[in-house]
């Protein structure tokens, strides 16, 4: 990568770095942020547990146990979770710790995503690439996003630029980079596993010569899954049982808000979410670029291409339930988004008989799109250092004590609350109701007299207060 290359790649790590830091210490009540809330109790739960008490199965549980029950997590990896518990013993107990994990792993996985475009094209793709890549609020939004995803990219990047450079020049040692790098992958999401499966399955098509280092690339693949699948159930026995009533139904056409819908419905919603999170610039780019790009591909990068797509593609086809709900699914097909709008750019500008046309055409499409995507931003981040169920959580908290079980007549439950609470709630129950919650603790009893719907927040409060359980 030429020197210029490389300070432009820097600027614009300066400058997504400048964004994902953007409300770093918010409370989790934006866009999605409730992923924040379950990986902060797992997190949590980690640290505050002995570990023979609670095993590496990351543990859900937002109350003290007890006298909350345990609520084992088997349906992802466990990495984003054990070095978030690692971030919060360094930095504390705070939003900004699980946050950091995120955006440390974005800037990784764009740094990785440059060199990986420039061994993959050349060097005149790579900043360009990295920068369709990154100015989106698919990364500057969701690259801060306490989950899987980040982590799982900066791996994925590693191993992608890796294996580029390893199909032209073999070795051992870098071999090894790409090996580790994919293992870490899937340790930290699912989704890795399909494109280091991808990328070989196709490389033994194109490049057979490398069959037993692209054989041995599914193999730490397939290595990777077993050692994740197999940690967990030697630890919690009910693994299997509970990841395969997960598949079923991540897989089905019922939504996670128990919604049904159609494949018409599902490409639609599809749509729409890539609009929302990649801009509509990245998409007609990307249109504009397959074809060419197609065409001044050779063998091997083709396979490459291909695999990104067609992994992106699947996961989120064969997930669809969740990706049906979940914009952020789509993360994982920037990789060959991005790259394939970065050869249509270059392609459109270059052009000897339209560029006159396409280069403001593309400059408005591209501001348009961003001012678009600022506005969907703005909405998405929790900019409230106090909220209210930040507050109501905190009464919570002051009022009782770790032991108690608390129960209240308000509905429905309220993650966000039991996760600031730091308490076990029962929610929506009767006074009358209360004493058949009875587990050994103290019972208390919030009774919050909410009446006209325009009550200010510092009314509502008032109006919550604990009273004794009635016999």
């Amino acid at each position: 990568m030429p020197n210029r290359d490389r300070w432009n790649l820097v600027l614009l790590l300066l400058l997504a770095w400048g964004v994902l830091l953007l409300y770093i210490n918010r409370p989790f009540a934006g866009h999605h942020d409730a992923n924040g809330i379950w990986l902060g109790a797992a997190a949590r739960n980690l640290r505050v547990y002995p570990l023979a008490e609670v095993t590496l199965v990351p543990l859900l549980s937002r109350g003290p146990i007890p006298p909350d029950v345990p609520n084992y997590y088997v349906h992802h990896p466990p990495l984003v979770v054990w070095l978030s518990a690692l971030s919060e013993t360094i930095w504390g107990e705070r939003e900004l710790a699980l946050r950091l994990v995120s955006i440390f792993s974005t800037l990784i996985s764009i740094a990785g995503f440059a060199v990986f475009c420039c061994r993959l094209l050349g060097p005149r793709y790579s900043v360009v690439c990295a920068a369709l890549y990154t100015l989106t609020p698919m990364i500057l939004y969701f690259g801060r996003m306490p989950n899987h995803e980040p982590l799982s990219l900066a791996f994925l990047m590693i191993a992608l630029a890796n294996y580029v450079r390893w199909l032209k020049e073999p070795s051992a040692w870098r071999w090894g980079w790409i090996a580790i790098s994919s293992f870490l992958a899937i340790a930290s999401a699912w989704a890795a596993f399909f494109f280091i499966v991808a990328i070989a399955v196709f490389g033994l098509i194109v490049m057979p010569r490398r069959r037993v280092g692209l054989i041995g690339l599914v193999a730490v693949a397939g290595l990777a899954l077993v050692s994740v699948v197999g940690l967990y159930a030697l630890q919690y026995p009910p693994t299997f049982e509970r990841l395969m009533s997960a598949f079923i139904w991540r897989s089905s056409t019922v939504s996670e808000i128990s919604v049904t819908f159609t494949w018409l419905e599902f490409a639609g919603q599809t749509l729409i979410h890539l609009i929302a999170t990649t801009t509509l610039a990245l998409l007609i780019l990307a249109l504009v670029g397959i074809a060419p790009l197609w065409r001044a591909a050779d063998g091997s990068q083709r396979s490459v291409l291909l695999a990104l797509l067609l992994a992106g593609l699947g996961y989120n086809i064969l997930f669809r339930s969740a990706s049906y709900v979940h914009d952020y699914y789509k993360i994982y097909l920037m990789p060959f988004l991005a790259i394939s709008a970065g050869y249509g750019l270059i392609f459109a500008v270059q052009q000897a008989r339209w560029k006159r046309l396409a280069r403001p055409a593309v400059t408005g499409l591209i501001l348009a799109s961003s001012a678009v995507a600022i506005v969907f931003m703005s909405r998405w981040y929790s900019t409230d250092p106090q909220p209210f169920e930040r507050r109501l959580a905190a009464k919570i908290a002051s009022e009782t004590q770790p032991a108690d079980l608390v129960v209240t007549n308000l509905s429905p439950a309220n993650p966000l609350v039991e996760y600031y609470a730091f308490r076990e709630i029962v929610w929506d129950t009767n006074p009358a109701d209360a004493a058949a919650q009875q587990t050994g603790g103290t019972i208390r009893y919030l009774d919050c007299a909410w009446g006209e719907p325009d009550m200010t927040d510092d009314a509502l409060l008032e109006a919550c207060r604990f009273v004794p359980p009635s016999p």
